[in-house]
């Protein structure tokens, strides 16, 4: 049937593009250039990517690795997605993975023949072995069994290794590795007139088990620089990375019909503090401000979307999954429950905003339903988000307009996500899932 499919996608008139999606790890809203970072770094390739396209000023991830990653392939709030346990704390080999009953990105791009790979950080599953080797295996074939047609993760993600196979600023570079089976592997598929989608996922610049920042091989002698010297230069090396891949796009004469998105997975670490537009702000993962889950997204898709082009509504991981199926031509597999709403509007500029709301569920920090202007969490406070990055201000409620507002975003947490739907509790939904095509 998926051979069918493949054959049926390959000869019809619409001419569907690649999709290249660049996820970097722990790097809020204030650490992009684009942005309003002013910290003086030098980022010019992953400054491409939103001068030529749209620059997403109100998306938002969850506030960590895994449970942002579950939101992106599935479109649903992690506990819909099997991911997460309250009672199970990071780091764990037991941690239970993403199920792969889950309808992921792969899976629906794979039923109209798009061939798919993920490369660099999962972080999707944890394994019982001790061992490195096996669980990279065991790693690899579970993101096959979540719809994946392609794995290489050589690290998952749980394992007590540094960026160098021989110590800091010795031996094999990891993210070298990793961008060159990358580059490689979308050289494969062109030369086998295949469309293709490839979620490469950056280990940097996140600390690699008990490693602080290290050196890249583009500053190999400064290994007594202080933590946020080391930080500036994985992030200048990370934007070499990103370039290594826009450049082989450009090479394999596939730039015109593919997309390119660049996001952050989450919030930056609280060890870093970044100059935004002026105002100093500390990295907040696995908070509940703003700050854990603010993050660059960039969307750069020639002839398609304005260059330079910004779209302010609000925005989720949750929609990267109905916008990508909506572009593909394809609709939703197997009547599972979603929490996306599609922004391929929003990439045409045909309209300003998609959502009115987003869930931020955490066992990490404190659940959060916020709307564009207002958050609150589940601890009863009332946060206004309008003036970021001065801060989430807490308001009192103690007059009328803040006392609804506290009890729409609560009433709303309470009766969208604490039903339970089948069997499994937190498989909620907005029911705003929609796609603009009849």
């Amino acid at each position: 049937m998926r051979l069918l499919l493949a054959f049926l996608f390959a000869t019809t008139c619409f001419s569907a593009p690649n999709i290249v999606f660049l996820m970097t790890d722990d790097r809020g809203l204030e650490t992009c250039v684009p942005d309003g970072n002013v910290n003086g770094w030098v980022t010019p390739e992953i400054d491409s990517i939103a001068t030529g396209g749209m620059r997403f000023s109100r998306m938002n991830s969850e506030v960590s690795c895994s449970p942002s990653r579950a939101l992106l392939l599935t479109g649903r709030w992690p506990n819909a997605a099997n991911r997460l346990d309250p009672n199970i704390n990071f780091p764990t080999l037991s941690l239970g993975p993403l199920d792969t009953n889950e309808v992921t990105i792969a899976d629906i791009l794979g039923d109209v023949g798009y061939v798919s790979a993920t490369a660099g950080k999962w972080n999707l599953y944890y394994g019982d072995e001790t061992t490195n080797a096996t669980i990279v295996a065991e790693a690899e074939q579970h993101a096959k069994d979540c719809g994946f047609d392609y794995a290489f993760i050589p690290n998952p993600g749980n394992t007590p290794v540094t960026y160098w196979s021989g110590g800091e600023g010795v031996g094999d570079y990891l993210p070298d590795t990793i961008n060159s089976w990358a580059t490689n592997w979308m050289a494969d598929r062109v030369a086998s007139n295949e469309t293709f989608f490839l979620t490469y996922s950056f280990h940097l610049i996140h600390i690699l088990g008990d490693a602080s920042y290290q050196v890249t091989p583009n500053n190999l002698g400064e290994t007594n620089e202080t933590d946020a010297v080391k930080a500036q230069g994985m992030w200048e090396y990370h934007d070499v990375l990103v370039g290594n891949v826009l450049d082989q796009i450009d090479a394999l004469g596939i730039a015109d019909n593919t997309i390119v998105i660049y996001c952050g997975d989450n919030g930056t670490d609280s060890s870093l503090t970044n100059s935004y537009n002026g105002t100093p702000i500390t990295g907040g993962k696995i908070g509940s401000d703003e700050t854990a889950s603010r993050v660059p997204f960039y969307v750069k898709w020639p002839g398609t979307i304005t260059p330079a082009s910004t779209y302010d509504g609000l925005s989720s991981f949750a929609d990267v999954l109905p916008t990508l199926a909506e572009i593909a031509g394809t609709y939703q597999r197997g009547g599972q429950l979603n929490d996306g709403v599609s922004f391929y509007g929003g990439l045409l500029g045909t309209e300003s905003s998609h959502r009115k709301y987003i869930l931020e569920k955490s066992r990490l920090a404190l659940d959060a339903y916020k709307d564009l202007n207002w958050k609150w969490l589940d601890n009863g406070n009332l946060y206004s988000i309008t003036n970021w990055p001065h801060g989430d201000v807490e308001t009192t409620p103690t007059d009328v307009l803040h006392s609804n507002t506290i009890i729409n975003l609560s009433t709303r947490y309470t009766n969208d996500y604490f039903k339970a739907y089948g069997d499994r509790p937190w498989y909620g939904s907005t029911n705003e899932y929609i796609f603009h095509r009849p």
